[in-house]
């Protein structure tokens, strides 16, 4: 072969390589083979089963894995939605078996409140309140995304235990479905890139709640916004990267759930080239 005809060989060999790795770069997102099913749980329970006295409410929202057709991985999601929902005590069973069994043991521990109630009452003038002792427990779980081999979901809860307010929680979660194992933020980003991304995330906040800049928000119920830095309670779509701060992790409870969006094309950069997503990323980003 002469030199020029390598040269052309070599030439279309690089077209098609360019030309295949465009294709699959922008090769639209498949939906996961997982299905998802409700179960929904609710129940009012009264101290010594009198609804003169104080008493606990729960419910439930959780959405979970129902079906797939690899049966041996639908067993293990439906262990790590159950851990993650509920505990790991809880995994081994069914979903409907552990949102009923977490159930009964929630209402059984609200029950053991009767002896303090007794106590109480027998110590307090007649008339004065009881509130303290109505509990309330409100949880739910969705599914956000569950494409190209991904899953990710977050769980919320709402607790009151008699005290001044209840308590909000989110708390989201990725599972990569090759490895079934949940993503961490070292999967994602090296260490050494946390400062930058928390830059990021710091400038968000700002810009979303208005603020000329980062340091007003301290003024604003934000704890030292220049210490926050990106955490593990993250959930990912084809756009972008969610961070989750919940109350008192970086303001008052009276700023709430403080949720900080990053579209990918704004951390590829600080990405892991081994990352589980560092494909998803560069798709979204065009890179």
């Amino acid at each position: 072969m002469n030199q020029l005809s390598a040269l052309k060989t070599f030439g279309l060999f690089l077209f098609f390589s360019l030309f295949l790795g465009s294709c699959k770069k922008n090769e639209p997102l498949k939906e996961n083979d997982i299905q998802f099913s409700d179960i929904r749980l609710d129940t009012t329970s009264h101290l010594f089963n009198d609804t003169t006295k104080p008493g606990c409410t729960f419910k439930l929202d959780m959405q979970y894995p129902s079906s797939a057709h690899d049966a041996e991985q639908l067993k293990k999601l439906q262990g790590i939605f159950n851990s993650d929902y509920f505990s790991e005590k809880y995994a081994t069973l069914s979903p409907n078996d552990a949102a009923r069994t977490y159930m009964k043991d929630y209402v059984a521990n609200y029950m053991s409140l009767e002896k303090d109630y007794e106590m109480l009452s027998r110590q307090v003038e007649e008339g004065m309140s009881f509130a303290s002792f109505n509990y309330e427990e409100i949880s739910s779980s969705e599914v956000t995304f569950n494409m190209g081999d991904f899953i990710s979901y977050t769980v919320n809860f709402y607790n009151f235990t008699g005290g001044a307010h209840g308590m909000q929680s989110a708390k989201n979660h990725v599972i990569d479905l090759k490895t079934m194992n949940q993503l961490t933020l070292n999967d994602l980003f090296a260490e050494e890139n946390y400062q930058h991304i928390a830059n990021l995330i710091i400038n968000e906040i700002a810009k979303s709640r208005g603020s000329s800049s980062p340091t007003q928000l301290n003024e604003d119920g934000f704890f030292s916004i220049e210490e926050v830095m990106p955490t593990e309670n993250f959930s990912i779509n084809e756009k972008a990267i969610t961070w989750t701060y919940n109350p008192y992790e970086i303001a008052v409870y009276a700023i709430g759930i403080v949720n900080v969006s990053l579209p990918w094309e704004e951390v590829i950069h600080y990405m892991r080239d081994d990352s589980p997503v560092s494909q998803l990323a560069r798709s979204a980003s065009n890179f």
